[in-house]
């Protein structure tokens, strides 16, 4: 130890106030801190200039008051500690007036001080902070660094306190010190780092990221009883269901990323672990909505884009990709083209605009208040009106085009249906200009189209012009 008067009362400080101070013997300084804890949580609020509330926080301790000090070299006979106050929370004279009281302490003796410049200063904490922040709100109004600057300071002081105690883990038992074990913030439910990676772990491996929350009983049960809840058809289904409400709660992840970030970097697969999560988190909830809203989630066609997107509008065939602005129709999912066009008319995959024919019928029959309301939010009631009304129409014109009454037959070739209003029984498609029968509806050969009306073995053989008006009693020979 030097034999230098300062290096002992230095020491003497360390010895007494330890934690709350720091010290740099070579320069006879250092830095003393003094916590301000609240009686009760506040809130905290940054408003911009229109009183406009843009961001909002909690804290239980407000920044610390920090004393920054220089022993010169004939302290303490012939001069005073040099003395500076550093706190975002206090204005400038408040700071200047406590400096002169402190400093007179040393006018008054002439000798060591600076135990009682300490003891002076912490005994008036309590009366140093601002009043307004020992009320239940407090605004920081526009200064957007001083409420960060709370904040962090808040964030910081919580987790010195939490690594200087001794916690029971809930998983092994075990009893560990606050810096190797985690907190979860929501409950305040504390496990030792080991276990909750081992465990989080093994989870994601296995692809159960829903169970990646705190896992305290009584947490996974209201998590499980809160998800049952989202999912329950009688909510689901409601008549004044929200459904980018019921969407914003299913992403929610049950655990805050930077929790789970700080336990899976335990160790050196860490990122995988947590890139792995992310992935398939999204995925089952896409999954899961996309079962129950069939019509609300869409996969980007562009080939290298793997982004869903969510529709707004079901009855709107426009998407656009929010990550790649790839504008397509929901329908072909090819470029996007004007509405009028029928690019997509499902009869051959049983749909109209994605809604199943099953669903249309279901819709037209079912008089259960139940049924209708499920297919009303599955598909949207504009939508379903629209696709019923079609599907109706292509019944009826089909059934239409069966009856034969009216001489309608489709083309083979590309289905555009055709009526003949005079003429023979052999056609021509207005669309793709192929040849077919009127009769039976099969594709002429162009070389040869009345090769169809002239062999015997053909259904249609000699009905070249059946059909014809006045032509009932004439014979012909093609």
């Amino acid at each position: 130890m030097s034999e230098d008067p300062r290096s002992e009362e230095l020491e003497t400080l360390k010895a007494i106030f330890d934690e709350t101070i720091e010290i740099r013997d070579a320069e006879f300084c250092g830095r003393f801190r003094i916590h301000f804890p609240l009686p009760h949580e506040i809130e905290v609020r940054l408003l911009d200039v229109e009183g406009l509330v843009l961001r909002v926080g909690s804290i239980s301790h407000l920044p610390p008051l920090v004393l920054a000090f220089r022993l010169p070299e004939n302290y303490p006979s012939d001069s005073p500690p040099l003395l500076v106050l550093e706190s975002p929370i206090l204005q400038d004279l408040q700071r200047s007036q406590l400096i002169s009281e402190l400093n007179e302490k040393w006018e008054e003796v002439r000798d060591f001080v600076m135990y009682t410049v300490v003891d002076v200063l912490q005994e008036k904490a309590a009366a140093l902070a601002p009043l307004q922040f020992f009320g239940h709100l407090v605004d920081t109004f526009t200064d957007p660094m001083l409420f960060d600057t709370i904040i962090d300071s808040d964030a910081l002081r919580k987790r010195e306190l939490f690594e200087m105690n001794t916690f029971t883990c809930d998983i092994c038992q075990a009893e560990l010190k606050g810096d190797r074990c985690t907190e979860f913030d929501q409950c305040g439910h504390v496990f030792c780092q080991q276990c909750v990676y081992e465990f989080f772990s093994s989870l994601i491996l296995r692809g159960e990221v829903e169970k990646i929350h705190c896992p305290n009983f009584e947490c996974t049960k209201k998590i499980f009883e809160e998800r049952e809840k989202t999912l329950a058809v009688q909510n689901i289904y409601l008549d004044k269901h929200d459904f980018n409400h019921f969407r914003a709660q299913l992403m929610a992840y049950p655990i805050k990323l930077g929790v789970l970030q700080q336990i899976l970097n335990k160790e050196k697969d860490g990122n995988q672990l947590f890139e792995r999560y992310l992935q398939l988190y999204v995925d089952r909830q896409h999954a899961l909505i996309a079962k129950l809203f069939p019509q609300r989630l869409v996969s980007c066609p562009r080939k290298g884009c793997t982004s869903m997107i969510f529709r707004e509008n079901t009855a709107q065939r426009l998407v656009i990709c929010k990550k790649c602005d790839y504008a397509f129709c929901n329908l072909c999912c090819k470029s996007y083209h004007n509405e009028y066009i029928d690019c997509y008319r499902a009869k051959a995959s049983k749909q109209y605009m994605g809604i199943p024919v099953e669903a249309l019928e279901k819709w037209l029959d079912c008089e259960d208040y139940n049924q209708r309301t499920e297919l009303r939010f599955r598909y949207g009631l504009d939508l379903l009106k629209r696709m019923s009304d079609e599907y109706l129409m292509d019944k009826l014109f089909n059934e239409l085009i069966l009856s034969k009454d009216e001489d309608f037959v489709k083309c083979p070739v590309c289905a555009v249906v055709t009526q003949r209003m005079e003429g023979c029984n052999k056609m021509r498609c207005v669309s793709c200009f192929a040849l077919f029968c009127n009769i039976c509806g099969l594709a002429l050969d162009w070389n040869d189209p009345y090769e169809h009306y002239r062999e015997k073995s053909s259904p249609c053989y000699g009905k070249l012009f059946d059909g014809m008006p006045g032509m009932e009693d004439m014979e012909f020979q093609v």
